[in-house]
């Protein structure tokens, strides 16, 4: 008969020396894939906030549009900057874009790449708890927003492009406890 030898500490939380190894390379794990929050580490749950600045340089050789003469280049950058108040149920936010591009004259500008100081979010939303069931939770969000959805083929936030689609309207999401989604949402794109 196969004997089962455990081994416990006294506290009950010491990690005994056979688990030691596992237990300091789970903690090293835990804090290289958890990232920084400011408001954790500030101790302040009900703001939040964020900022995001990416350079991106690119170069197009021999374009295949007939209307641009040369080759394309050009220095993009996309600043995004964001708050929340949460004081529950209730929450407020908004998020600021700015995008902008140092380009050579036989680069072709659009929407897509500039958008300077745009706010993408401004909204007003509920977060309730146990509504329709134990264990479930409802948001129900209003304003301007970003929506990413499913597969992100239809409704998406954009990732690689300069700028960000965002909508103006009402979304409202039901979590079963479960965790089966169902979602529903009116919203028209912001021009």
């Amino acid at each position: 008969m196969p004997t089962t030898v455990v081994e416990a500490s006294a506290a009950g939380n010491i990690p005994t020396p056979a688990e030691a190894p596992r237990v300091a390379a789970n903690d090293v794990r835990e804090r290289e894939t958890t990232p920084w929050r400011a408001h954790e580490t500030l101790g302040v749950p009900w703001f939040r906030f964020g900022f995001e600045q990416r350079v991106r340089f690119e170069h197009l050789e021999n374009d295949f549009r007939s209307s641009n003469k040369g080759d394309a280049t050009g220095l993009f950058t996309r600043t995004l900057a964001y708050a929340e108040l949460r004081s529950r149920p209730f929450v407020i936010g908004g998020e600021f874009q700015d995008s902008r591009a140092w380009t050579s004259d036989a680069t072709p500008l659009n929407t897509t790449l500039v958008d300077a100081l745009e706010p993408i979010r401004a909204f007003i939303g509920v977060r309730s708890e146990n509504t329709l069931e134990r264990g479930d939770a409802t948001e129900v969000t209003a304003g301007r927003m970003t929506i990413d959805l499913g597969s992100r083929r239809l409704v998406a936030r954009n990732d690689f492009r300069g700028t960000i689609n965002s909508f103006t309207g009402v979304d409202v999401m039901w979590t079963a406890s479960s965790k089966e989604v169902v979602r529903a949402f009116a919203v028209m794109p912001v021009v």
